[in-house]
């Protein structure tokens, strides 16, 4: 009996079936493997196709009512052969496929001999080794389809794609050379197959250094110029079973365009008269331009490496410190994005002021900080002669005015003799223009101090309340001028001292209640409250005029500094009061800030702890 020689399970399967049915004058069979029984319950090949057509499925199903387990088919073709049924619906018949399944038949009519289907079991065994060869076929053809997929992937990207994928033998002969990169240097793959790197590439000591190391155990990675073309490559030793070297595969990247654009950037970078560091996540250098290595004083490539916090004096190196811990904690930090003042160190330990100015920038997955770095001994020393010559100008200024001041009033008094109306408005409008600049000239021997760091609190036991009203006295008559109605909230306990230095204290006040009435329009309301909180003396000044600019507001408390509206509206000013004032409630240790919009109004909040510096 032939069941045929295919190796394709299916027309194998439909030549021995229809053998087995037609010799045995069967009506129906199929056949089932173990593995396609237990994922699907259906048979590989049956004969009637259909199921209503084919009682041998249905008879399958009566064993095994839902899908079978590994163990309920191992438990079954224990028993094989076997049969059952009867003369009215037919006798079936099932005979065991070795590591294949199981064949089930249905003969109607008479049964069939026991002597002939003893006899069958040499055929039944037949056809499972034709199973399993039909299976191994199928594997080996699924396996040929998955590795010639994988490989024409492999060489899709290969030719598509700026590489070269190369191997050699361990005598350094290319056995593969292969890659889209290979046109970019003028040859084609297989080209240099059969000859070896050391005579291909003996101009580049590079790679041949690259090439040796592999073959002598030792991977390699490099970046190597060839014929103008940058590539990195990598080299890696090629084992056998004995962990013996016998040859090098390597792969080879075209890095052209991206060694321009680094080379490009780093030309621009050293062209900057402003220094300029890349460094990690952690604070380390990765990347410094020529003007960094000239203010730290370091030698060229010297400093990649190093932590950015190494840059700083020993006083100031805890502020990158936080920041770069701050960041690391809750993804954010104070210092970024901000320019700050600090002291850095040379090499030679040399401190000097500088500039620095953090920004963050995300690659990839990656966090890099790019800082900008000014050195500004030149600009500290110019604005100390400015200061120097502002306070020598600002003495000299005093004597005169003081006798101008002095004189005006006495003649004011009309105790030199009587005056006309017309005599005492001049002699008035000369006075306070006296004072203004008196006042001005006060203001810039203030700033002077505080810039040579000599400004002086006589700290001693103060009542807020009592300097808080005699502020609002001197006031007064500013907001009486412009009908603005001068609010006070005093929260402060009666009795309750702090420490504190009266004249200073009461100069801030002065000055932010005055710009308060001074930046709001005619017949609106300037608030002040002052109450203990958390501490700490805390004043709000708040008005209901101009506002300030956003843009504006980081730039307050600089000398020198107005907001633009403020000059727009030709307001009065010098930009020094805010300056001064932060100067004042620093030295007590506390703390400004400012909310404002617009022309909306601002709010100033003044924090001052209650136990201020020892006296001085």
């Amino acid at each position: 009996m032939s069941i045929g020689t295919s190796l394709e399970m299916k027309s194998m399967l439909k030549v021995a079936l229809g053998t087995f049915l037609r010799k045995l004058n069967c009506s129906a069979g199929s056949v089932y493997s173990n593995h396609d029984l237990v994922l699907t319950g259906q048979p590989r090949y049956a004969l009637p196709h259909r199921e209503e057509f084919n009682p041998t499925m249905n008879a399958v199903r009566t064993y095994f009512p839902e899908r079978p387990s590994r163990a309920s088919l191992t438990a079954f073709s224990a028993t094989l052969p076997v049969s059952a049924g009867d003369a009215q619906s037919g006798f079936y018949y099932f005979f065991e496929l070795p590591k294949f399944g199981f064949l089930a038949l249905l003969k109607q009519g008479d049964e069939l001999p026991a002597g002939l289907v003893k006899s069958l079991q040499p055929l039944v065994d037949k056809l499972a080794d034709a199973c399993l060869a039909c299976l191994q076929n199928e594997e080996l053809n699924r396996t040929y389809r998955e590795t010639s997929l994988e490989s024409n992937v492999l060489r899709t990207l290969i030719n598509n794609t700026p590489i070269i994928v190369f191997a050699l033998d361990k005598q350094g002969t290319f056995i593969v050379s292969e890659g889209y990169g290979l046109t970019a240097l003028g040859r084609k793959p297989g080209e240099v197959v059969g000859q070896s790197i050391f005579e291909v590439y003996r101009d580049v000591p590079l790679i041949l250094d690259s090439v040796q190391a592999a073959l002598d155990g030792e991977p390699t990675t490099i970046t190597v110029d060839i014929a103008g073309l940058s590539f990195d490559a990598r080299y890696e030793p090629v084992l056998d079973e004995d962990d013996q070297i016998v040859g090098v595969v390597g792969v080879a990247h075209d890095v052209t365009a991206r060694q321009v654009a680094q080379e490009t950037l780093e030309a621009v970078l050293n062209t900057m008269g402003e220094g300029v560091a890349t460094t990690d996540e952690e604070g380390t250098i990765v990347m410094v331009n020529r003007e960094t290595e000239r203010i730290f004083r370091y030698e060229s490539g010297s400093m990649v490496g190093m932590p950015l916090a190494a840059l700083l004096s020993e006083v100031d190196r805890g502020v990158i410190t936080r920041a770069i811990r701050a960041y690391r904690d809750v993804g954010e930090s104070t210092l970024l994005g901000q320019r700050v003042e600090l002291q850095g160190e040379r090499f030679d330990g040399q401190i000097f002021p500088m500039e620095l100015l953090v920004a963050e920038t995300k690659l990839l997955e990656r966090t890099l900080f790019t800082v900008s770095i000014r050195d500004i001994t030149h600009r500290k020393e110019l604005d100390l002669m400015r200061d120097e010559f502002i306070a020598n100008v600002s003495h000299e200024l005093r004597t005169p005015l003081t006798s101008i001041m002095g004189w005006t009033e006495t003649l004011l008094s009309e105790r030199p003799g009587p005056l006309t109306d017309l005599q005492k408005r001049f002699l008035d409008i000369s006075y306070k223009s006296s004072q203004r600049l008196s006042d001005l000239v006060e203001e810039i021997l203030t700033v002077s101090r505080i810039q040579r760091g000599a400004l002086r609190l006589d700290i001693r036991p103060i009542s807020p309340t009592a300097v808080l009203g005699g502020v609002i006295n001197s006031v007064g008559g500013l907001a009486s001028a412009k009908s603005i109605k001068l609010t006070v909230v005093n929260d402060w306990p009666n009795g309750e001292m702090m420490m504190g230095d009266t004249v200073r204290l009461e100069q801030m006040l002065t000055n932010l209640i005055s710009n308060a009435i001074k930046f709001s329009g005619d017949g609106e309301e300037v608030r002040v409250f002052s109450q203990i909180q958390n501490g700490n003396w805390n004043v709000i000044v708040e008005d209901q005029g101009i506002g300030i600019p956003a843009d504006d507001t980081p730039k307050l408390f600089q000398r020198f500094f107005r907001a633009a509206n403020a000059t727009d509206a030709q307001i009065q000013g010098t930009g020094l009061g805010l300056f001064v004032c932060k100067a004042i409630i620093e030295g007590h240790n506390g703390d400004i800030f400012v909310e404002s919009e617009e022309n909306v109004g601002t709010k100033i909040h003044v924090m001052i702890p209650l136990a201020s510096p020892t006296p001085n």
